[in-house]
């Protein structure tokens, strides 16, 4: 059963800046964008590069490998290479916690 588990401090996201954060084993990326908490498989589905290293812009991040590129609310395809959607994760704030459903 799914639950939420604490991924980072609120205060330690800005908004519009990706970070990258290990919960219960899985990569994620985290960011705050128009004051929302999006959570996402960090993981790109075609080369498994780093998607919290790549660029935002609204509510699309681009893979810094191969240009990919996905929905983070969503985790829909958006550009090729990449076929397969990532993985989205829902989330809320709780005691200054940002905190992620795996």
């Amino acid at each position: 059963m799914a639950e939420f588990i604490k991924a980072i401090e609120e205060k330690k996201l800005s908004e519009g800046i990706m970070v990258p954060v290990i919960v219960l084993g899985q990569s994620l990326g985290l960011v705050k964008k128009y004051n929302r908490y999006f959570a996402f498989e960090n993981n790109c589905t075609h080369a498994g590069c780093a998607l919290s290293e790549g660029l935002l812009e609204d509510l699309e991040v681009e893979c810094p490998c191969h240009g990919a590129r996905f929905n983070i609310e969503s985790g829909e395809v958006l550009a090729l290479p990449a076929t397969l959607p990532i993985k989205t994760y829902p989330t809320k704030v709780a005691n200054g916690f940002v905190m992620v459903e795996v």
